[in-house]
């Protein structure tokens, strides 16, 4: 299942301490800044041994880079620096701030219920006293339970369905939380390399692992929008900028605006292109931003290079 690991007592916590956030691979902290002396220590060279023994199983394919990211079975770490992270693998679809996303109505939902979390352990829901909050008349989705995304506008309380970030409308990621890693409201760009697509996108929810994207940003990518039985299982590029947002949900065109200058910079370029030369079956070239960010189906497209 790709349900989705953020702070299970409901929206209060929602990324609000990222000491309560789940976080990938952090085992690999006790390695990353000790001394060799410490790693073959009695007791750090047990810890050393049983990662050993995961990697040699397959269930580990890497230790970590800055940032506390790794290469998964299914998510290859290609980048990773203070100013971008370059992760590569298939793209899950988080409903998550969709008005309609949950329903107290089986089926019903664009997302199934049991990825919101269940009855005391809410993790996709407002919650009030432990109980699930059910949008009002003044809601967007009257009868349906709000649902949350960890980016959230603070003009609004917590109960109201327009305080999160709304996956059918926002092309959006989810990333686990990491210290020295992305922030919510960092931007991205996301490339599908199968369909010659990409669209700009924002850190606004927090997952298990990489490799989410709102149903928006999967409109955007020609990507199977369904959440209950959507998403690929590869061929999907995430170039996350750090350091890139204001911690709040950006103007649609300020983020185009925004991730165009990001990508067209000459490190990212750099990046880009000895990628590129190490994947000849990704579809690489000039991206021209031209589209329009209002519009579901809107993307700009890779020019394949002459």
């Amino acid at each position: 299942m790709r349900k989705r690991i953020r702070n299970t007592s409901g929206f209060q916590c929602i990324a609000a301490d990222t000491e309560d956030v789940p976080r990938i691979s952090h085992w690999v902290s006790i390695f990353a800044g000790s001394a060799l002396s410490d790693i073959v220590s009695l007791s750090r060279g047990a810890v050393l041994l049983g990662v050993l023994l995961m990697m040699l199983l397959g269930g580990i394919n890497g230790l970590a880079l800055p940032g506390e990211y790794t290469r998964m079975s299914d998510v290859r770490l290609l980048w990773n620096d203070e100013n971008l992270l370059v992760i590569e693998g298939g793209m899950t679809i988080d409903a998550d701030g969709a008005p309609r996303a949950y329903s107290p109505i089986p089926d019903e939902g664009l997302d199934a219920l049991e990825h919101a979390g269940s009855p005391g352990q809410w993790d996709g829901i407002a919650t009030h006293k432990g109980e699930p909050i059910v949008q009002g008349p003044d809601d967007p989705a009257p009868g349906y339970y709000v649902s949350t995304t960890a980016l959230q506008d603070f003009a609004y309380p917590f109960y109201r369905q327009d305080r999160y970030v709304d996956a059918s409308r926002v092309p959006y990621i989810a990333l686990p939380m990491t210290d020295n890693g992305p922030q919510l409201g960092d931007l991205a760009l996301v490339i599908n390399t199968r369909k010659h697509k990409a669209s700009p996108a924002v850190f606004a929810d927090i997952s298990s692992v990489p490799g989410e994207g709102s149903i928006a940003l999967a409109r955007h990518l020609g990507i199977h929008a369904d959440a209950r039985r959507g998403g690929t299982d590869g061929g999907v590029l995430y170039f996350v900028f750090n350091n890139s947002g204001t911690g709040a949900l950006p103007d649609p065109d300020e983020m185009a605006t925004k991730v165009e200058e990001l990508w067209k910079s000459s490190a990212v370029q750099e990046v880009w292109k000895a990628l590129c030369s190490e994947h000849p079956d990704w579809s690489c070239g000039d991206i021209a931003f031209d589209g329009d960010w209002q519009s579901p189906n809107a993307a700009p497209r890779i020019q394949e290079a002459p």
